[in-house]
């Protein structure tokens, strides 16, 4: 039997170069990873990282603080402020239409046009739009369905926004899986219900003690992006450049600063000399 061509160029290699193929081989592997190495220069730089998972990392203090800092930015900043708002207005657009496709042309206008309706009674536009900039805001939107008799028409079916805040369970307890602040799942990560309250923490009408309501799953739209396996609350889209935003406002505050100081020094200046 004719000899393969691996066997041919296995017998033209020298035992030397042989040798130094099985070291290399055999070697132990020296490669390491620079951002896993602790090391001085970058000691402080990684000293807050930790090991948590999605609902510990985003628990209701951490939330809340990056809630109340990012729409700070927002309302100080005109750069964030018109990035929010143009987000907004291209995913929004003029708001969703109702197209149907069966074969009764008449039967597809009629229902069309009384969706058409609904909406507009429901402001169902303006809603997804603030439910939009509140995605980037403050991480999660809040929709509720409910039963409105004041709506015009046959339709009395309403969507209630509310704040991340409403969604929250004052009186946790403690150790219970599949339950964290304000939302309780099954043993299959399904929603149950959603902890609302009836009125904002920060509102004037706020009672301390005060219950939430259980709402089921069914009627809630938790709109947030869910960025880490078992996720189930969102943080604000802005919460990596919420620093950012803020050292940009100090820099230009301090060059206007230094601008005016330089120009109040000139005009007070005075010299006799020619």
């Amino acid at each position: 039997m004719a000899a393969s061509t691996v066997d041919v160029y296995l017998a033209k290699v020298s035992p030397k170069r042989q040798e130094l193929a099985d070291k290399a081989v055999n070697a132990p592997v020296l490669a390491k990873y620079d951002a896993a190495q602790d090391t001085v220069e970058f000691e402080n730089y990684w000293s807050r990282t930790d090991a948590l998972d999605s609902d510990a990392a985003n628990s209701k203090g951490v939330r809340h603080k990056l809630v109340k800092r990012s729409r700070y930015e927002v309302d100080n900043n005109p750069y964030v402020d018109g990035m929010t708002q143009t987000h907004a207005n291209y995913l929004v657009g003029v708001g969703p239409k109702l197209r149907l496709r069966t074969r009764n042309k008449g039967f597809n206008q009629l229902v069309e046009r009384e969706w058409m309706r609904w909406s507009k009674s429901i402001h169902l536009r303006r809603k997804l739009w603030t439910m939009a900039h509140a995605k980037m805001v403050d991480g999660e939107a809040f929709g509720m369905l409910r039963s409105n008799p004041r709506l015009r028409g046959q339709v009395k079916l309403d969507l209630v926004l509310f704040e991340t805040e409403q969604c929250t369970s004052p009186y946790l307890p403690w150790g219970i899986q599949g339950y964290i602040d304000g939302i309780r799942f099954d043993d299959f990560g399904n929603p149950i219900w959603y902890d609302v309250l009836r009125y904002h923490p920060g509102g004037n009408f706020y009672e301390y003690y005060a219950e939430p309501e259980r709402v089921p799953a069914e009627f809630v739209m938790h709109w947030f992006a869910m960025r880490r396996p078992g996720q189930h609350r969102g943080v604000p889209e802005l919460k990596s450049s919420l620093h950012t935003g803020a050292a940009s406002r100090r820099f230009r505050e301090a060059t206007l600063a230094a601008a005016e100081s330089a120009a109040d020094i000139s005009v007070l200046l005075k010299t006799q000399m020619a």
